[in-house]
């Protein structure tokens, strides 16, 4: 109870502190929506702040422009998704298939998910004019989940467990097996979604192929 008296300078800290995460987080839900709806370049910061119902200023103390907030939505999307497969990677879990099976299901639970999808044809469309975006997107979405996987994939080669080879090129071949086609096909609208059938079948085939490129030498 001493923590929540008006005197004490802790519990003053701490529940500033969850105003300041509550309003922070409203503000990265807000411009999510904004950026899907309008684009990133007809997005402002003052549409983002009254769609949050803060003020234009406690969004700029928070972030300090759209490509921050943009490259904190694609962040947080990522960590969210990917925190349980690469606490199993850290700790060099020894089914490998099953561990890139999940990390495989994360990755394509945040590039296939709906609001995804919108996201990166955000991307595609206004990289021309905003080349930050792609540069946000690679560092806060793609860099943190390629390295958690090419720093698994090495511990493993290391073990014995993968056939000793550039663990970044595997990497990079995983995630391109990954993808397939499915993803061009929902950005392009070719198809509307992908069913839970056609990912798993997705991802078996991804890993079957890698697994026999990588197997250890018998």
């Amino acid at each position: 109870m001493i923590l929540n008296h008006p005197g004490c300078p802790i519990g003053n800290t701490v529940s500033k502190l969850t105003r300041s995460e509550a309003k922070r987080q409203a503000i990265v839900d807000a411009a999510r929506d904004i950026f899907i709806e309008k684009g990133y370049g007809e997005s402002s910061m003052d549409d983002i702040a009254n769609r949050a119902n803060v003020s234009k200023r406690t969004v700029y103390n928070h972030f300090p422009g759209k490509d921050a907030l943009f490259g904190s939505i694609i962040e947080g999307e990522c960590d969210k998704a990917m925190e349980s497969v690469a606490k199993r990677m850290a700790y060099c879990e020894e089914d490998i298939e099953g561990t890139l099976r999940e990390f495989a299901a994360r990755f394509l639970d945040i590039i296939y998910s709906p609001d995804g999808v919108k996201l990166f044809r955000t991307i595609v469309a206004e990289a021309d004019r905003f080349p930050e975006l792609g540069t946000v997107f690679f560092q806060a979405g793609v860099c943190p989940a390629q390295f958690h996987a090419q720093e698994y994939i090495a511990k493993m080669m290391d073990q014995g467990r993968l056939r000793k080879d550039d663990p970044e090129k595997a990497a990079t071949l995983l995630f391109c097996l990954i993808k397939g086609d499915m993803h061009y096909k929902l950005l392009l609208c070719f198809q509307e979604e992908a069913s839970p059938e056609e990912l798993t079948a997705l991802i078996d085939d991804a890993l079957e192929m890698w697994m026999r490129a990588y197997a250890p030498a018998s």
